[in-house]
């Protein structure tokens, strides 16, 4: 059997069962009770998707958060986010209140982001915004008690490293994301070039600040 992982949290991982091909099956698998159990599939097809796995306090129930982030779709077109809780056992698709003037990435690939980062009872993940007739890159959060939005705006410093260094951006191979890294929210970049190679890590320690 073959297996692809997508995110795990509390000791809980969230999987893809690819005995089927043409399909595949969403599981929650326990490892040290190696039990699983079959989720329902979200819609379009799964590898379109980057997913996140969480404790919801407030309701005392996991849920997972699935959003599309895939290039296929155009750039300002609407995000696409479904959520599943564990007590229901269904999806349910939520859009209409994604924050205005944020649009998604070129895709998730360009973002480095292979999961949503889980912080403060919020998935995270990167989206556009317009500022100063620029493109800037902003982390979308998603409350999962409230099912509210929140962006929190990156600096300009951190978003525009190639040129701070004097770096030919046409020669960069760039690599950003968000992570959690003692449970305080990240923003990483890596950017590889013939001039050498530089890693930048900001922390927030204060959430929201």
């Amino acid at each position: 059997m073959e297996f692809k992982p997508f995110c795990c949290y509390d000791g809980l991982f969230l999987i893809l069962d690819l005995s089927d091909k043409l399909f595949g099956h969403l599981l929650l698998w326990n490892p040290s009770t190696r039990e699983s159990i079959e989720l329902p599939r979200p819609e379009p097809l799964l590898e379109y998707y980057v997913y996140g796995l969480g404790y919801d306090e407030t309701s005392d129930d996991y849920k997972i958060l699935a959003v599309d982030l895939s290039a296929f779709y155009d750039l300002y077109a609407n995000v696409s986010v479904e959520i599943l809780s564990l007590k229901s056992g269904s999806w349910r698709r939520i859009g209409e209140k994604h924050p205005t003037g944020v649009h998604r990435v070129r895709g998730f690939r360009d973002c480095g982001m292979d999961y949503l980062p889980f912080v403060h009872g919020a998935f995270h993940w990167l989206g556009m915004s317009e500022y100063c007739s620029d493109v800037y890159r902003t982390i979308v959060s998603f409350n999962i008690s409230n099912e509210v939005y929140g962006v929190i705006p990156l600096s300009e410093r951190m978003c525009n490293i190639p040129h701070l260094l004097n770096i030919d951006p046409h020669v960069v191979i760039r690599d950003h994301g968000v992570s959690v890294l003692g449970g305080m929210l990240c923003f990483y970049s890596t950017y590889n070039a013939c001039h050498g190679r530089t890693f930048k890590l900001w922390a927030m320690k204060d959430y929201g600040v």
